[in-house]
């Protein structure tokens, strides 16, 4: 029976004692090292040492501990509130490959609702584990979150957002040019009677607005368009329906902003079923240029925005950099600058 309740019994953790005493080091070497502070107190040969016998122990130093004695730990926390997309992907994945390259820990929290009293609450659990900064993309107001993580002693904030906020770094994806691209584009292309893409989910309201008042500036004075509103969903049945009930009859919309890629897929299946040429009868424009587009019958005509590991890349830099105290090289702002990828179905 006791030899049963012995075979039970776990092994301890291993410790930095354990650690110190297979590197044959001082603790205080193996605290430096797994604390950031090595460069100057450790030489390379000590600290290589001291990680091969934490390997060999399958030490790891916690966090939570770590984070008390440094006031911080070494997370960077992304928090987004934005509803699930393939873009938003690709963006999440190029966060957490920067964030580990320069050495930190990643924590990612999404939402894809409205801020609730919750949201905030679970907002303050994560500020209280002193992150090394946050990157924030939210598709609404976050002055309110900025201010409490800095009320909370978090100084190193970016946003990625489709508005800047005063005194916050931030890279910008703006809503105007894009809807003013669109317009231009399907004026040249002969269309006149045109349609946008009014997306139901109220996390896109902000940045559809500006994107239609970029259509609206474009056709501003022309009396020969029109510009019809088509609410939608991004799903196949929605689809469908819009296409029954406002894109059949003889005086249609001839050049369609779909508002992003997904929107269009959804679209462009929809009307290919029901025999509606793209672009003979309607022309079709998305965003986002997603790699599919290129594979659609026919291809999609998209607005681009800069390559989106380069997004991730200047956004981990910029809050790396302001860690380091690295002296801005760029405005505390970076907009980025979309452009149009002609294709079939424009």
């Amino acid at each position: 029976m006791v030899e049963n309740e012995q075979q039970n019994i776990r092994p301890s953790p291993p410790t930095g004692s354990d650690v110190a005493r297979r590197a044959g080091v001082s603790q205080a070497a193996v605290s430096y090292v797994f604390n950031g502070r090595h460069n100057r107190h450790v030489s390379a040969e000590t600290r290589e040492k001291i990680v091969q016998a934490a390997q060999e122990l399958g030490y790891r130093a916690h966090p939570t501990a770590r984070s008390l004695r440094k006031g911080q730990s070494d997370e960077i926390c992304c928090i987004i509130n934005a509803p699930p997309s393939f873009f938003s992907y690709r963006l999440y994945l190029s966060l957490q490959q920067q964030i580990v390259a320069h050495g930190y820990t990643p924590v990612f929290y999404t939402s894809r609702d409205t801020p609730t009293p919750q949201w905030r609450e679970t907002l303050r659990g994560m500020f209280a584990r002193r992150p090394a900064g946050l990157v924030m993309s939210q598709l609404v107001d976050m002055a309110d979150d900025v201010a409490l993580a800095r009320q909370m002693g978090i100084e190193h904030i970016v946003l990625i957002s489709i508005r800047p906020l005063e005194d916050v770094a931030a890279v910008i994806f703006p809503g105007w040019p894009v809807g003013h691209i669109a317009a231009c584009h399907l004026l040249e292309r002969g269309r006149r009677h045109l349609g946008i893409v009014c997306p139901r989910d109220p996390l896109l309201e902000e940045i559809f607005q500006q994107r239609l008042e970029g259509m609206r500036s474009a056709l501003a004075g022309r009396a020969d368009t029109m510009l019809d509103m088509l609410p939608l969903s991004p799903t196949l049945p929605e689809a469908r329906a819009l296409v029954q009930s406002a894109l059949v009859h003889t005086d249609h919309p001839t050049g369609i902003y779909a508002f992003n890629d997904e929107f269009a897929f959804y679209l462009l299946k929809a009307l290919t079923e029901r025999d509606i040429g793209i672009p003979r009868d309607i022309a079709l424009v998305g965003t986002d240029d997603l790699s599919t587009c290129e594979l659609m019958r026919p291809s999609l005509t998209s607005i681009r925005f800069d390559d989106v590991d380069a997004i991730g890349r200047r956004a981990v830099g910029m809050l790396v950099g302001m860690r380091g105290g690295q002296p801005a090289k760029e405005p505390l702002s970076y907009e980025i600058v979309p452009r149009l990828i002609q294709r079939e179905s424009s």
